[in-house]
């Protein structure tokens, strides 16, 4: 049976970005669905540069 805390992990981890692990700041989200912080994605883009398709989603590579 789910717990409040369950529920509030959950919510917690969705309102997280993956990249910087703090609360979304001036949140974007890609093609995939999946949701980042818009420094933490353009500064990994920039450290990481894009490929043959573009610029990829660091959790899914899409």
């Amino acid at each position: 049976m789910a717990t409040a805390g369950d529920s509030r992990g959950e919510l917690q981890k969705e309102l997280v970005c993956s990249i910087c692990l703090d609360y979304f700041d001036d949140p974007v989200i890609l093609k995939c669905g999946h949701n980042f912080c818009r420094m933490c994605i353009l500064m990994h883009w920039e450290e990481n540069g894009g490929d043959d398709v573009g610029y990829q989603c660091p959790e899914c590579r899409m």
